[in-house]
Order: structure tokens, then sequence, then C-alpha cells
């Protein structure tokens, strides 16, 4: 036991029923990290836009709406913006997200979490986005140990004050084959 922690158990009977709001019903709930994991090759990535394209275009549950698609393996102008251009994206409501560099090197870094968390709420707020993709998710997390949960909360925390819901957040990640597994 740890002494600058305790565990506080709660009852479900004290605990309200809370009515879901959807990006994509029922599988990828408003204001919840959702995990894409599968082997590499399989399309995660093309899903995930496929996903943003549809939400442009009004065809989600959650009605017409922003993505903020953030990519580390794929080139924006040579891969993202064709597979966007291709599922039909709205593209004026589709962002890229970089950080710039404050100090004497400049220039432009990818988003790191959760250095980067109040850029990356305030880009949200900018655009009212409802989609976040983070692709693949291990290249935006800054190395030290902890859940995804723990360093996103405060994205959703933030949306919360702000008295809206938060996006999705959805990340494609690649699960290495298993013995046996089948594609």
């Amino acid at each position: 036991m740890s002494e600058h922690r305790r565990a506080k158990l709660t009852s479900y009977v004290e605990i309200a029923d809370e009515r879901a709001e959807w990006l994509w019903s029922p599988r990828v709930p408003l204001g919840a990290v959702t995990l894409l994991a599968g082997q590499p090759g399989l399309g995660k990535s093309q899903v995930s836009l496929y996903l943003a394209a549809r939400l442009t275009r009004g065809e989600l549950a959650c009605g017409p709406g922003a993505a903020i698609v953030a990519t580390a393996e794929d080139h924006r102008a040579a891969v993202i913006r064709p597979r966007l251009r291709a599922a039909q994206a709205d593209l004026d409501h589709v962002f890229d997200i970089r950080v710039s560099r404050l100090d004497d090197i400049g220039g432009e870094d990818a988003l790191l979490l959760p250095l980067d968390v109040r850029e990356l709420e305030a880009s949200i707020e900018e655009t009212a986005a409802k989609l976040v993709v983070l692709d693949p998710l291990v290249s935006f997390l800054d190395g030290r140990v902890g859940l995804v949960e723990r360093r996103l909360r405060p994205a959703g925390a933030g949306a919360a004050r702000r008295g809206c819901r938060a996006p999705a957040l959805f990340y494609p990640l690649d699960r290495p084959p298993e013995q046996g597994a089948v594609r």
C-alpha cells in the first residue's frame, strides 16, 4: 500500500447511468479513448481516415464535424491527403497538427503527450473537432511509463469544463502477430 494513495470503493448502486453519445455507433463513443489494434497491414489507418471522411460529410451519428489527424508513419502530402480525398473527406474540416518550437531551435515538432496536452486541447476547441486520430499512438507518447487514459484525461476534463463532450480519441495500434492468428 502506498503512503500517498488509498483505494476508494463505490457501489454501482451509487453510480448513476449516463447515456453514451456516439461518433460511430456502437463502436466509437464520443469523449472516450478508442484503441484499434491488429496486425500490421490490415488497414487500421485507412479505417481512421474513412471515419474522419464520414464525419466531415455528416454521415456519422454525431452529425458533421471536424477531425484532427496526426500521423508519424505516413507522409501527409503523399499518403494521408490522397487517402482522405479518395474517401471523399471535406478537406476543409480535416486538420494535421504539429507543434511549433518557441525556443532557439525553432521549427516544428510532432505532438508529444502529455507535454502538449494543452496544445491539443486548444486545437480541439479551435476546430470543434469531434475526432482526434494519433497514428500510431506510441509515436506521440514521451516515453515515460504511464497509462494512455491517464495521460489524456486532461483533454477530456478541459472539454467538460467548457460544457461540451470531448471528441473521440482514436488510435490504430499494431499488435504483434500471435502464433496461429488468422488475418
